[in-house]
């Protein structure tokens, strides 16, 4: 008989609370001008942020196919779908500052989430769409990373890239602050709800946001490159807001000829550029979804 080794080893389970597991928040918010003339410009307006992932990956809680039951005499009721409520997810999230001490960060972070869920200082500051508890709140997008910039599930596959609304949130009421009294450690949960558009009835419709990004055309924001941001596909991720392997793809081939890049986004850029290159990004792709 083989000899007994005892209980079998669990594998190594990988802490989704480390730096290296991320999610990124991308709210958009566009708004019909008052008199709802076409031929005038939407506004847009956009906010992001980087967050550490909390406890365990995002959650879908509903949204599933809703099926009814109508009765028939004498006989077994027959299932009839009735549609679907739209997918609910929750987000468990962590602002952390802890190292630096430098609670504004986190506090700035923060109020980017207020925002996202529709109040908040933020719509008070000139230049932004809308009024806090006013109107549509805006449209996010999130999406999962690691410290390379790469895609990870900790949202799943087959809901990454698709709109949300945040339709609650959920902060520890213990977080760490430091001496100031900013928060330098806040864990939160984030209740998102796909969004579905009511056909005509939505100043951030998708036709809005179209007309308003396509005033971003042959528009571009330059990044620098530096020691933490040092790869094509960083840049994008984290300076950009957009870890989608596309996005990155499009920016290496607009910079390739103009800074005689390599083909791979993932190729460090320092070793054969000048101190302070800029990268060229499209602002469609720092605000697409």
């Amino acid at each position: 008989m083989p000899r007994h080794t005892g209980p079998a080893k669990r594998p190594n389970q990988y802490d989704p609370t480390t730096p290296a597991q991320r999610y990124q928040f991308v709210g958009t918010l566009a708004s019909a001008t008052p008199a709802g003339d076409k031929n005038l410009a939407a506004v847009f307006d956009q906010q992001a942020f980087t967050v550490l992932a909390g406890e365990g990956g995002a959650t879908i809680t509903s949204g599933w196919a809703k099926w009814g039951v109508i009765d028939r005499p004498r006989r077994v009721g027959m299932t009839v779908l009735q549609g679907y409520d739209p997918i609910v997810m929750e987000v468990p999230v962590r602002f952390d500052d802890v190292v630096h001490q430098d609670g504004a960060d986190v506090e700035r972070d923060i109020q980017k989430l207020h925002w996202m869920a529709g109040r908040g200082k933020l719509f008070a500051a000139d230049g932004h769409v809308g009024a806090s508890g006013i109107g549509d709140s805006p449209i996010v997008n999130v999406y999962s990373s690691d410290g390379h910039g790469r895609e990870t599930p900790l949202i799943p596959p087959d809901v990454q890239g698709i709109d949300w609304v945040i339709s609650g949130l959920v902060f520890d009421p213990n977080p760490s602050r430091g001496r100031d009294g900013y928060r330098i450690r806040q864990d939160a949960t984030v209740t998102l709800t796909q969004f579905v558009a009511a056909p005509g009835n939505s100043l951030d419709s998708p036709s809005v946001r179209a007309r308003a990004r396509r005033a971003l055309r042959n528009q571009y924001a330059y990044f620098p490159v530096t020691a933490a941001h040092d790869t094509i596909r960083k840049i994008v991720t984290f300076d950009a807001h957009n870890p989608s392997h596309d996005a990155a793809v499009e920016v290496l081939r607009l910079n390739k000829e103009r800074l005689k890049l390599g083909s791979s986004v993932d190729a460090p850029l320092l070793p054969h550029l000048k101190p302070g290159a800029r990268i060229k990004v499209p602002k469609a792709v720092v605000l697409s979804r």
